[in-house]
């Protein structure tokens, strides 16, 4: 598994980069034209992980390295632990920079506001106006979006490789997205939910925030990767 992650890393170090330089871009584009650094921190933790996950994929494809990692000493168990592993990791590091790039921005937006004066156009990034609680639980929601999407699309890529799980993949997120409909409210499989269960779990302060943003997406992303072990494990290369 370790030397998958470092082949993950290795391989994609280039375009991370470059997508970080991105991610700055972008951050500092959301957050002048929204004023709002919710936007920018969600956005920003979302974006690095997905061109890591859909280009590592790629990769893989474009140069038959799934073929040739089972040529080498390591198992298809570790190829799919370290590449659900070297995901993971890239996440954490994106969310971890989102909130850095997202304070950073409050620190400039202070400096220019002051220079500027009062009513300065950039006040709505100060810190005052964007409390820290709000970004880092923006950037949570970016990172459970990426895992919970993960979760749907590595075992599809493990099974039936990029080019064809990206044909499978808009079907499934619209499985889901139905799947989900129906069984709320009044839906046709309204009785799989229990009766406001939705509204209790975000209605439960901090522990109800945390089970909804970390703890229910890393599941998810756990009992991907049992199915992603199995179906990788008979699929030919």
């Amino acid at each position: 598994m370790k030397a998958m992650i470092l082949s993950d890393l290795t391989t994609m170090r280039r375009i991370l980069i470059q997508l970080l330089g991105i991610m700055a871009a972008v951050s500092l584009f959301l957050a002048v034209t929204v004023e709002t650094l919710a936007a920018t921190a969600a956005c920003a933790a979302v974006m690095i992980p997905f061109m890591f996950m859909f280009n590592v994929a790629a990769y893989d494809e474009i140069n038959k390295w799934e073929s040739f990692r089972l040529a080498m000493p390591m198992s298809r168990r570790g190829v799919v632990a370290g590449r659900y592993a070297s995901l993971l990791l890239v996440t954490a590091l994106s969310l971890g920079v989102s909130v850095a790039c997202s304070f950073a921005v409050t620190g400039a937006a202070a400096l220019l506001s002051g220079a500027m004066g009062q009513g300065a156009p950039l006040e709505s990034l100060l810190l005052e106006n964007n409390p820290p609680e709000m970004i880092v639980a923006a950037g949570l929601m970016g990172t459970a979006a990426v895992l919970v999407a993960s979760a749907v699309t590595l075992p599809l890529i493990m099974r039936f490789g990029m080019s064809l799980a990206t044909r499978l993949l808009p079907l499934a997120m619209l499985c889901g997205a139905g799947g989900f409909c129906l069984a709320v409210d009044n839906g046709l499989l309204a009785g799989l939910l229990p009766a406001g269960g939705l509204e209790s779990l975000f209605n439960g302060g901090f522990a109800g925030l945390f089970a909804a943003l970390v703890v229910v997406p890393l599941v998810l992303y756990a009992v991907s990767l049992v199915v992603s072990l199995r179906v990788y494990r008979s699929r030919e290369l």
